[in-house]
């Protein structure tokens, strides 16, 4: 293990200038204290590093070998310090998000809006589960996410991050368009009382906000299930059964109809999340407070 990490510095830089002289002119110390160190070095590693020839000093095979070494591990090293400065400028970087769902276009457009104001942030966005958004941002992989989840303050799930709802997204009935309640305008529980469901796999937010819906209403009914699945829009779709699902997902869907229901009116909430010691680039930060402020101005108005 090298311990002479000076020597190692004095070297890159008579890699570049190949000349003992101007080695010690560049670097501000005596040609003596720099051939020291020099020598130094190659006690340390136990190899010739120079060779003379003349009047001239050449570096050994093992020398050029260690000067190739150095010199791309210093660009490296000075590669990651400039990233880490461009980190703390909000014009230039890479920001990294994950996502929980397909943005709406208020989202889209308030992203969009952020990404050509700053042509120099690389913006990344990666699609995940609400779980994989949270852990990431633990991990420090990503800087900031944006997903919907049932919020309890007493889970420990939450506990390291930050969040702030920005989208309230009405959970419709998805219908074929082919279904009589297809033409409707809204659909009360006793009309769907009867009627089949598709379901989303279990412990899904738009099934637990259903039932939250429903609970506070005083509402006994819960709709019958005949099978779990995905590709809910596209059960529905094929005929299958009605299904509660959100309406971001049911307005991309052609052959889809979304009907409201009439009371209660379950929703679920998109939040933007971010560590709570808010470890990340200033670009990402600049892009939090801009979305924040797009998306209340979205909803004010």
């Amino acid at each position: 293990m090298l311990n002479n990490y000076q020597a190692l510095k004095y070297f890159q830089v008579y890699a570049q200038e190949e000349h003992f002289r101007r080695t010690a002119d560049k670097l501000f110390i005596s040609q003596t204290t720099l051939s020291k160190s020099m020598q130094d070095l190659e006690e340390e590693i136990g190899v010739p590093l120079f060779q003379r020839k003349g009047r001239t000093t050449q570096l050994t095979r093992y020398g050029r070998i260690l000067r190739d070494t150095v010199i791309r591990g210093y660009n490296e090293i000075d590669g990651a310090i400039r990233m880490i400065q461009n980190m703390n400028n909000s014009e230039v970087g890479e920001i990294k998000m994950v996502t929980s769902f397909i943005f709406p276009e208020e989202i889209a457009y308030a992203i969009g809006a952020y990404v050509i104001g700053h042509p120099a942030v690389t913006l990344e966005i990666d699609l995940g589960t609400a779980r994989h958004a949270v852990h990431s941002l633990e991990k420090n992989e990503i800087d900031l996410g944006i997903a919907s989840f049932c919020y309890n303050s007493k889970d420990p799930f939450f506990e390291a991050i930050s969040m702030e709802a920005i989208y309230h997204d009405e959970i419709v009935i998805g219908v074929p368009a082919a279904h009589p309640f297809a033409t409707k305008e809204s659909l009360t529980i006793e009309e769907i009382s009867e009627e089949s469901f598709i379901g989303h796999p279990a412990y899904s937010v738009t099934e637990t906000e259903v039932e939250r819906a429903l609970t506070n209403a005083g509402v006994e009914w819960r709709p019958r299930i005949i099978m779990r699945t995905v590709n809910v829009e596209a059960f529905v779709k094929a005929g299958a059964g009605l299904a509660f699902c959100s309406r971001i997902a049911a307005n991309r869907q052609s052959g889809l109809i979304p009907v409201p229901l009439k009371s209660p009116q379950p929703f679920r909430m998109f939040y933007l999340i971010w560590r709570k010691d808010e470890i990340m680039s200033a670009g990402a930060k600049a892009l939090k407070h801009h979305l924040l402020f797009e998306m209340q101005h979205i909803k004010e108005s």
